[in-house]
């Protein structure tokens, strides 16, 4: 299981590396998204930190707050996010503001477990699919 989850974080993490085109008129100039901002984005609003602000007399949350609340982690999207437009408008546009990366996670492939295990789920269709995964990337724009 941690081979498997080491080698789904290096492939997301090569993915994100990628340099991308800026859409400008000059085909060979490339962006660096990470360049383009103050490092990866730690969402103050996380699970781990909404724990932390809600049990600050548990012994843990000083351990928690340091070392996992405060760190950059992906924000997983998926049909549990609602408007999925607005939901990465939202987290795309905080982490923007504070001139940091966020790194997304699109969690709505159909069909994407078709033995049935735990990560069941995902959009009804291809066609749901190409809705959806549009309106995920129209709603982080031109922001790395």
């Amino acid at each position: 299981m941690r081979k498997m989850m080491r080698t789904l974080v290096t492939s997301a993490l090569a993915c994100l590396l990628l340099p991308l085109g800026t859409g400008q008129a000059d085909a060979g100039a490339l962006a660096d998204p990470i360049g383009m901002t103050s490092g990866f984005y730690a969402d103050p609003n996380s699970t781990p930190a909404a724990w932390v602000a809600a049990n600050p007399g548990d012994g843990r949350a000083p351990a928690i707050r340091d070392n996992i609340a405060s760190r950059p982690m992906a924000r997983w999207f998926g049909s549990w996010s609602g408007d999925i437009g607005a939901a990465v408008r939202s987290y795309v546009g905080a982490a923007d503001a504070a001139d940091k990366l966020p790194v997304l996670i699109a969690y709505n492939i159909p069909g994407r477990d078709a033995c049935g295990g735990h990560s069941g789920g995902g959009a009804g269709s291809p066609a749901a699919y190409r809705t959806w995964i549009s309106a995920f990337a129209s709603a982080i724009g031109g922001r790395p």
